[in-house]
């Protein structure tokens, strides 16, 4: 029996008459093709979603661009690729660092003349994006996973000793976290949830005299 109230020819017995097992059978067919439509639907709607957590990701180059508070640095490219990264939950961490150190250890004296031309991608970040994919209702308190800023923290400084302020970020799902790739010194604090973040990292035009 069909869930609009059709009876099949098949789930008649050979008599005639109505047949309970075979209508029960029918039933749960019917229910799981909803089940299969409906996570159909979600994974349609989910799917959408990260489209459109892409495109703004996109975007973001050209809203630095036009944007006249930022002054760091200019003709910003966006890479046809991000990172999507996944921390399991059992206490996954990231060690301080910055995203594009600048240094003895990223010069040609220190890389080679092939690890230099290999990192010329990672040499020419100067803006970092990180979208999280997480619950809203994220708190640090039991999940952990904070990002953790040093800010002003000395350039040889890789732990945040020197740092004038300290924040730390919830990942909650939603926040949009942009910083100068160079600068910064940031960690990800012990994860004891799945955590997700998007992450973008912007090329352009170092203005060094910029504030």
């Amino acid at each position: 029996m069909w869930v609009e109230g059709k009876v099949r020819p098949e789930a008649t017995s050979a008599e005639g008459s109505w047949s309970p097992d075979i209508a029960a059978t029918n039933e749960e067919e019917a229910k799981a093709r909803r089940s299969s439509a409906d996570e159909a639907a979600k994974r349609n709607r989910d799917r959408t979603s990260f489209d459109e957590c892409l495109a703004m990701m996109r975007g973001l180059g050209s809203e630095l661009d036009m944007s006249q508070e930022y002054t760091r640095s200019s003709h910003h490219t966006v890479p046809t690729q991000m990172q999507l990264a996944c921390y399991d939950g059992a206490s996954a961490a990231y060690r301080a660092h910055r995203d594009n150190a600048i240094g003895p250890s990223s010069s040609v004296w220190y890389l080679g003349l092939v690890g230099y031309f290999q990192s010329r991608m990672y040499r020419q970040r100067c803006v970092t994006a990180i979208l999280y994919l997480n619950d809203e209702e994220w708190d640090t308190r039991e999940h952990g996973g904070a990002l953790r800023l040093y800010m002003g923290a000395d350039s040889d400084d890789e732990v945040g000793a020197t740092a004038s302020q300290v924040i730390d970020v919830a990942p909650a799902g939603g926040t949009l976290v942009v910083f100068d790739s160079r600068v910064v010194l940031h960690e990800v604090m012990p994860t004891f949830s799945r955590r997700l973040a998007l992450t973008l990292w912007i090329s352009g035009d170092f203005h060094d005299d910029a504030a």
